[in-house]
């Protein structure tokens, strides 16, 4: 049995498989789905938009670990899923 809630991450292009992000790197399926279940999110679309402001806020921190030059990857990083996230 499959949720769709992991379904509609998994599948999304900015966080979902391949993307080398947290969320795709670092959760497993059933982690994913505690966590939904812990934070109350039922709905796929929410859970997707949960899962990108996680991953906004993971790049965010990591500004906060970064030699301090404009050209750290961690700035780019953070300025690429700037641009791709809606959140």
């Amino acid at each position: 049995m499959s949720d769709p809630r992991i379904e509609a991450i998994r599948n999304d292009k900015v966080i979902g498989r391949g993307t080398c992000t947290l969320i795709d790197e670092c959760f497993e399926d059933q982690e994913l789905i505690e966590y939904l279940d812990e934070q109350g999110i039922k709905d796929p679309d929410k859970a997707v938009n949960f899962c990108r402001r996680v991953e906004m806020f993971n790049a965010e921190s990591a500004l906060d670990a970064r030699w301090g030059e404009d050209s750290d990857p961690q700035v780019a990083r953070y300025e690429e899923l700037k641009g791709k996230l809606d959140v």
